[in-house]
């Protein structure tokens, strides 16, 4: 039976370390049902669960350990990486706006990492479109390299 290892299931949520969590999780996101707009409405709807839910999903990665990844391993399908990586893509997904406990330095450090490839593509970028042949894109194209690259002359084509 799929449930028959998981006293968050057929137990009592409160008698088990982040029972709520577990079971929440169960609810909207096993790979069976996973209904994120569904868990959303729940997150939002102001019922005294949903506190409950957001206190142990900050505890849990507060005090993340090998049993929590064992057991978000076997009521999710994440594919991001780990445990750990996939409950705090999951609180800024619930929480946008507010900080993931315990830090976000791996997702910084991805968004870092963008940012500057966009930066280092940013002057090829900016050269095909003053040579490109409408108009409107030429002073545009231009005004943004004087304000990216003010030492440095615009191309010519």
């Amino acid at each position: 039976m799929r449930f028959r290892d998981r006293p968050w299931v057929n137990g009592n949520p409160d008698e088990i370390e982040y029972g709520w969590l577990y079971r929440i999780l169960e609810n909207y996101l096993n790979p069976e049902i996973n209904d994120f707009e569904e868990l959303q409405g729940f997150v939002q709807s102001g019922d005294p669960l949903s506190n409950v839910f957001k206190r142990q999903l900050r505890d849990a990665m507060e005090g993340f350990n090998d049993g929590i990844e064992e057991n978000i391993g076997s009521i999710t399908a994440f594919d991001d990486g780990s445990g750990m990586l996939y409950l705090r893509r999951l609180w800024r997904d619930l929480y946008p706006g507010e900080p993931v406990p315990g830090g976000d330095d791996e997702f910084r450090e991805t968004l870092r990492r963008t940012i500057l490839q966009d930066l280092d593509e940013l002057p090829e970028m900016l050269i095909h479109y003053i040579d490109f042949d409408l108009p409107d894109f030429r002073p545009a194209a231009r005004a943004l390299w004087e304000r990216h690259f003010p030492d440095e002359p615009v191309p010519q084509s």
